[in-house]
C-alpha cells in the first residue's frame, strides 16, 4: 500500500486503529515529489461508533468530486449528477489512487484525495479535461458499504 500521509489534523478520534495511521503515514514529508498518495480526514462522532470499515471485495457507493489539483477546475462530480458512484473496491474499476485512499473508510466518512498522476491517469489522461500527468483531488463521501 502506498504511504499515506494525514495532511490535516482531524478534530475526533479515527474510526481506524491508531495502528492503522502509523503503518501507512510517513515522517514528515521531505519528498516532495507527489510519488505517494496524500489524504486527509473528515471526522464525526458517527464515524467513532463505525464498526463497518471498507475493504477490497466490499460494494462502495460513493458521491465524489474531482478537481485538478494545480487549479481547482472540477472536471467530474457525482454530485453535481445527483447520482451516486457504485463500485467494487480492489477490483481495478477505478484508479489506483481510489483503490489505496477509500480503504478501511467507516460510513459517512469524508476523505480528501491527493493521487499523484501515476495512480490516477498517467501520461494518457483523459477525455475529461484531465490532462497528460495531472495531479487530481478528490473529496470522496462513502454513503454505504453494499
Amino acid at each position: 500500500m502506498s504511504c499515506a500521509h494525514v495532511i490535516q489534523k482531524y478534530n475526533t478520534l479515527p474510526c481506524a486503529p491508531l495502528s492503522f495511521f502509523r503503518k501507512y503515514m510517513c515522517p514528515p514529508c521531505k519528498l516532495r515529489k507527489q510519488t505517494h498518495l496524500h489524504w486527509s480526514l473528515s471526522l464525526s462522532l458517527s464515524l467513532i461508533l463505525s464498526r463497518r470499515k471498507s475493504k477490497s471485495g466490499d460494494v462502495l457507493k460513493v458521491h465524489y468530486v474531482g478537481t485538478l489539483y494545480k487549479n481547482g477546475k472540477q472536471f467530474d462530480s457525482s454530485r453535481k449528477r445527483e447520482e451516486p458512484f457504485q463500485f467494487t473496491l480492489g477490483q481495478n474499476q477505478v484508479i489506483k489512487g481510489w483503490e489505496h485512499g477509500l480503504q478501511n473508510m467507516c460510513i459517512n466518512e469524508t476523505r480528501k484525495l491527493v493521487i499523484p498522476s501515476e495512480m490516477a491517469y498517467g501520461t494518457v489522461g483523459t477525455p475529461l479535461d484531465v490532462g497528460a500527468n495531472a495531479t487530481l483531488a478528490y473529496v470522496v463521501e462513502l454513503l454505504d458499504i453494499l
